[in-house]
């Protein structure tokens, strides 16, 4: 839904620290692509009418990707990101998931979910 689609935008570019420049008209115009698609999803959390937290899911067959995610930071105490990402985790187990796959980054919340580190390909180039 297209209101959905744009709190999400509109939360991300509130969002502090390395994502708060990140959401550029040209990243959302592929955020936007993607979220046109199937298999692409926005969850989030509402309190008062007004989404505070959310997250930009690729949900396969098989494993669901957690590719992007943003919350409202007047709410911090509250830890909305993270009962939104157990609520995401609870979800893929009792849909058989194999896995939720946090994809990249370093970020403390996902090691505290249980989340490690895998390395995907290694690539090599002679030239």
């Amino acid at each position: 839904d297209k209101d959905i689609f744009d709190n999400f935008i509109k939360m991300h570019k509130k969002s502090t620290g390395k994502k708060s420049n990140y959401m550029s008209g040209a990243v959302e115009d592929f955020y936007r692509s993607l979220y046109d698609q199937e298999d692409w999803f926005i969850y989030y959390l509402s309190f008062e009418g007004s989404m505070i937290s959310s997250a930009f899911v690729y949900e396969s067959e098989i494993v669901d990707y957690l590719y992007n995610s943003c919350r409202d930071h007047n709410l911090d105490e509250y830890n909305t990101g993270t009962y939104l990402n157990d609520q995401l985790l609870q979800n893929s187990l009792n849909n058989s998931k194999k896995y939720f796959d946090f994809l990249k980054g370093d970020e403390k919340y996902k090691f505290d979910f249980g989340g490690q580190v895998h390395q995907l390909y290694d690539l090599k180039i002679k030239v």
